[in-house]
């Protein structure tokens, strides 16, 4: 999904920045993304997944938000099932590639539906934007 492959690239490249750094621009997002949720204009990462959804999200919400909540899924992954989860996902070779082949990992290594892997991930975002 395109969500996967921006937000893995995203959420990467925290990681060489400078620590605090990264962390108020991590909190920053999250308090963005969270006024989505609240509000209702939280995308379903479902919804997310091919190229012309994606640019008709960027288009309408920005590229920030959409970068933002593939970021936002993938630290969550990482968050509950730790790095290797996400190491599992980008390297998978024991199915085909294909969507439904990455819903069963997501479902693996989370435990969670698609349907409530999104409401996870942006209840993780509400939860996050709190502190």
């Amino acid at each position: 999904p395109q969500w996967w492959v921006e937000g893995q690239a995203d959420h990467e490249a925290q990681r060489v920045r400078d620590p605090a750094a990264a962390a108020r621009e991590r909190r920053t997002l999250f308090v963005q993304l969270a006024s989505d949720v609240r509000s209702g204009r939280a995308p379903n990462l479902s919804s997310l997944r091919g190229s012309l959804a994606w640019d008709e999200y960027v288009k309408k919400a920005g590229a920030g938000k959409a970068y933002g909540w593939g970021h936002a899924a993938v630290a969550f992954i990482e968050a509950r099932a730790g790095f290797d989860a996400v190491r599992r996902i980008m390297t998978d070779s024991e199915g085909p590639n294909t969507l439904g082949r990455f819903d069963e990992l997501i479902q693996e290594v989370t435990g969670l539906s698609p349907a409530e892997f999104d409401a996870a991930v942006k209840q993780w975002v509400l939860d996050q934007a709190r502190g």
